[in-house]
């Protein structure tokens, strides 16, 4: 299976589950700075994906690493479908 590349719409910016220390699924943003790091930003019970979505494009205006408006960058979370990326 080919990998999927930029299904949120945005570049350096990811979407994807992981698993904590007690093997619980977490669902997460995450974005890769330029220098080969990422930070996270987990959704689920206490956080909405939609806030998630928000705090992850914030940071990114924060490094410059996303020019556009937060404006453009809800009408790319609705656009990506991003409620269900990950059921693709």
């Amino acid at each position: 299976m080919a990998r999927r590349t930029n299904v949120t719409g945005i570049p350096k910016l990811s979407i994807g589950t992981t698993k904590n220390d007690r093997n619980y699924p977490l669902t997460r943003y995450m974005v890769n700075t330029e220098k080969g790091k990422a930070k996270s930003f987990y959704f689920g019970k206490n956080v909405s994906q939609y806030a998630a979505f928000l705090s992850a494009v914030r940071y990114m205006k924060e490094l410059k690493l996303f020019k556009k408006t937060m404006a453009e960058a809800k009408a790319v979370y609705k656009a990506f479908d991003h409620e269900n990326l990950l059921e693709r």
